[in-house]
């Protein structure tokens, strides 16, 4: 047990200072870690202390904690496992709709995470003149456009008729971009791709399905790899919460 404390006190601290330092201390869920190493250091302080006054746990309790840790580990997994075989998905060509879901933008200049998926979407859209992209993503925060008109404006610069880009502009998350999508594609029996970064395809097509597209495939977009554990974690959490919410 010893070792798996200080394994969290190291793994948390160490991508907290990762994480604050490549992406800001803005970063929200560089938090995450940072409780991760702050917990196992309390544990490990107190685990110090009953040992030093020769304070025991009861066996009982000793097992439930093991048992809890181990399924838990099991679910974690178990999750992580499913997001990763989604990511490497590949779609079959020709679908009628490309989604491509929206990320930050800062001002009205798109961010490295955006133009991945926007690459990946061009590229798909070049080998498939006749689908159609809808690029979906309201305006937030610190963004002079909607996500989806500084979409729109880069793959018209990359030569893609604007006669084949469709936008929804006032989605503010994943729930929302599929379902003002589907509105604008009118056709659940349609064949969708979406475009999404690889730790985000499964929960984005299992949302998808949940909202009654029948033929939905995911294609996967890289993203930042210094950061690729923590988006992984955090994605996973996230499919918990979903799936716990009924919402895939």
């Amino acid at each position: 047990m010893n070792y798996i404390i200080w394994t969290g006190i190291i793994i948390g601290f160490a991508y907290f200072l990762v994480s604050i330092i490549y992406a800001g201390i803005s970063s929200s869920f560089a938090w995450f870690w940072f409780g991760i190493g702050l917990v196992s250091l309390i544990i490990q302080r107190i685990n110090l202390y009953m040992i030093q006054q020769g304070i025991e746990i009861p066996h009982n309790l000793q097992r439930l904690v093991r048992c809890t840790i181990a399924v838990g580990f099991f679910v974690f997994i178990w999750v992580e496992g499913i997001i990763i075989v989604n990511a490497n998905q590949k779609p079959k060509s020709n679908a009628d709709y490309v989604i491509i879901l929206g990320a930050k933008v800062r001002g009205t200049t798109i961010t490295k995470s955006l133009k991945a998926r926007l690459d990946t979407a061009y590229d798909y859209l070049i080998e498939n003149p006749n689908t159609v992209a809808i690029v979906s993503g309201g305006k937030g925060p610190g963004e002079d456009i909607s996500e989806a008109a500084a979409m729109e404006k880069y793959l018209k610069q990359k030569g893609i008729d604007k006669k084949r880009i469709q936008l929804e502009d006032k989605s503010v998350n994943t729930h929302q971009n599929i379902k003002f999508s589907r509105r604008i594609a009118q056709n659940d029996d349609a064949s969708f791709v979406v475009v999404t970064n690889g730790f985000h395809i499964y929960r984005a097509t299992r949302i998808a399905r949940k909202q009654g597209l029948k033929r939905v495939e995911g294609l996967s977009a890289p993203c930042d790899k210094i950061m690729l554990i923590s988006y992984y974690v955090r994605e996973g959490f996230a499919v918990v919460k979903y799936k716990l919410s009924g919402m895939i």
